[in-house]
């Protein structure tokens, strides 16, 4: 149950996306008339995955602070890349009427990579300091 007690953040964050990914009328937080962005919600499923995968990047090394072993951590990150594709085939069966879509499933596997290259720069530079 210790261990757990570290991905309290990723837990938190991965219900938070699972309840807004799942809703018929996704929130308006900012309306569309307003910004005159195209594209948006892609900038959303973006930066969702991207502090999904940084805190989970960030519980992991609180977990395995001695640990140096990365492919658990890519092997979390691509989990969390398969559930965003899962959560694009269930707004398409289930939610109505939204629709899946595979560029958000893309915004969502980008935010993802952005954080491997940062974790992976970084363990790079603290061997180097070494």
């Amino acid at each position: 149950m210790r261990r757990a007690a570290h991905y309290i953040p990723t837990m938190l964050v991965a219900v938070l996306i699972t309840c807004m990914s799942l809703l018929r009328e996704p929130p308006e937080i900012v309306p569309d008339k307003l910004l005159h962005i195209r594209h948006i919600d892609k900038y959303v499923h973006f930066v969702m995955y991207l502090c999904w995968s940084v805190c989970f990047a960030l519980d992991y090394s609180r977990d395995h602070k001695k640990k140096e072993n990365i492919r658990f951590l890519v092997l979390g990150l691509v989990c969390i890349a398969l559930y965003g594709g899962l959560m694009e085939l269930l707004q398409q069966a289930f939610c109505a009427p939204r629709t899946g879509d595979w560029l958000d499933f893309a915004a969502d596997v980008l935010g993802l990579l952005i954080t491997l290259t940062l974790v992976l720069y970084k363990l790079k530079r603290s061997r180097y300091a070494r």
